[in-house]
């Protein structure tokens, strides 16, 4: 401000201006500086430089020189318009422990860019910019020379990050409780991408099209990277664009890391059988039997498993690795380590703990690998009042199917029925079959929906095989005589 109380030059940095912030010539500010990072400095491009544009006028730099002269730098050119560049791999959750002591996370998360163009660009002047809580917080401008070639990646990384092509002080969130968001913003100030990755969009996170971002990319978690499923592709739904690698390849193509396209469902996988209440200690005997109820081979890589108790997880408890798939009408078999013959396992990390029905309901939901719901159950006792409305079917409703007694499981009767109401497609205490038709025999005594495997029931004795054509064939010829005689008699 000078002595007549006028500005003689303002400064305003940090993306957007929603505080209004008005520049030199008294008017709200659409030229912003970028915000820079921990120990980053802003600075004119040189000396005095002066547009009256923040933008053009400043950059981020890791070289400070309060007191002296500013070191020159060339003038960005700003090539505007859509050029395909995209956010094409990031890692936000490192293990910083495993590089020693004092090492944060800012120094080991990158971002990789990928040119999905057939023409070199100019992304002199861009900036990725990353946020949490709703908000862009941090930014970092590329400068006069940054240029992609066509096909190319260009890897940004924190100051310990190996062969980056830029460097960058990110503090990206790990969306733990609440979605957070990347993106890349050219020159002018345009939206080139973004990628909103977490549970939900509470914060009310803005997609490319300007709209409020209803598909999340899963939040990958520690020392693993959430990737594009085919590089450079993009449908503007982050849910369906990227998936969970296990083999980050920064710099290089996610094809490399067994990352294959993304294949949604289309709710004919089914949630078929489960072991929630294993003899003796639970931990390693749970299972969880899928069936495809389709004519087609399914590809399951990517699709996850949750279970709950008492609310859903932000991220699922167990996510199918590559090349996963399900036969037509066949079976697949997720289990603790403790099973045998299972077709995948869970590890430490992603073993399950399906609850034994003790606060109605505990669940189990299938995600496909766009984190759309394919297949929802819940079960307790019938008897108990729903407690935990933060768990619900495929119907936003309750519900449940009835809890098995220890060692017996839940299953679908018959294979892949499914109504939607868990109390009507599901028979409780089956003698439990992973991998095969389920073992389900109606109880005909007007008592409830059972295996009919024992108990104090009057008539023949009871098994465990599920019943023969012929008995049912018998029970039906008996019923008809008996609706004949009523009715002659009537």
């Amino acid at each position: 401000i000078d002595c007549s109380g006028l500005a003689a030059d303002t400064l305003v940095y940090g993306s957007p201006n929603e505080d209004e912030w008005e520049d030199d010539s008294g008017s709200i500010a659409t030229s912003l500086a970028p915000k820079p990072g921990t120990d980053l400095v802003l600075a004119r491009l040189s000396d005095g430089y002066d547009t009256d544009a923040c933008a053009s006028d400043w950059i981020v730099t890791e070289e400070a020189t309060p007191g002296a002269s500013n070191p020159d730098t060339e003038p960005v050119v700003c090539i505007e318009g859509e050029q395909n560049i995209k956010i094409n791999e990031f890692m936000v959750d490192p293990d910083a422990s495993l590089a020693g002591e004092d090492v944060t996370d800012a120094e080991l998360e990158w971002v990789e860019l990928f040119n999905a163009s057939d023409a070199e660009v100019s992304v002199a002047g861009w900036q990725i910019q990353w946020g949490k809580s709703g908000s862009y917080s941090g930014s970092k401008v590329f400068t006069a020379d940054a240029r992609l070639e066509p096909g190319a990646y260009m890897l940004v990384g924190g100051s310990l990050v190996d062969a980056t092509d830029a460097t960058a002080s990110f503090d990206m969130g790990n969306a733990g409780a609440n979605s957070d968001a990347l993106r890349l913003v050219d020159c002018a100030d345009a939206v080139q991408d973004t990628v909103v990755y977490g549970p939900n969009n509470d914060d009310g996170w803005m997609d490319d099209e300007d709209e409020v971002a209803t598909s999340f990319a899963e939040s990958p978690g520690k020392e693993k990277s959430s990737a594009r499923a085919v590089n450079g592709v993009d449908s503007n739904q982050s849910g369906t664009d990227f998936v969970v690698s296990d083999s980050p390849t920064p710099g290089m193509s996610n094809s490399s890391t067994g990352v294959s396209g993304c294949i949604p469902g289309e709710l004919e996988i089914k949630i078929n059988e489960i072991l929630p209440d294993p003899e003796g200690t639970d931990t390693g005997f749970e299972f969880i039997e899928l069936f495809n109820n389709s004519e087609d081979e399914i590809s399951i890589e990517g699709w996850a498993i949750a279970t709950g108790t008492s609310s859903w997880p932000s991220d699922p408890g167990y996510r199918f690795p590559p090349g996963a798939t399900i036969a037509a009408g066949g079976f697949v078999v997720v289990a603790g380590p403790e099973v045998d013959g299972a077709d995948f396992y869970t590890d430490e990390d992603e073993k399950f703990s399906l609850g034994n029905g003790g606060t109605a309901p505990d669940g189990v939901r299938l995600e496909d690998c766009a984190r759309n719901v394919q297949d929802t159950v819940l079960y307790g006792d019938p008897a108990d009042p729903i407690e935990d409305l933060e768990l619900d079917d495929d119907q936003g409703l309750s519900s449940m199917a009835t809890m098995p007694e220890s060692n017996m499981s839940a299953g679908r009767s018959p294979d892949g029925v499914d109504t939607d109401d868990n109390a009507v497609d599901f028979t409780t205490n089956m003698p439990p079959t992973p991998g095969e038709t389920n073992a389900v025999r109606e109880v005909t005594d007007g008592g409830s929906k059972g295996c009919g495997c024992g108990g104090d029931s009057e008539g023949p004795e009871s098994s465990d095989e599920p019943m023969e054509a012929g008995g049912a064939a018998g029970l039906l010829g008996s019923l008809v005589l008996f609706l004949m005689l009523r009715r002659r008699e009537e």
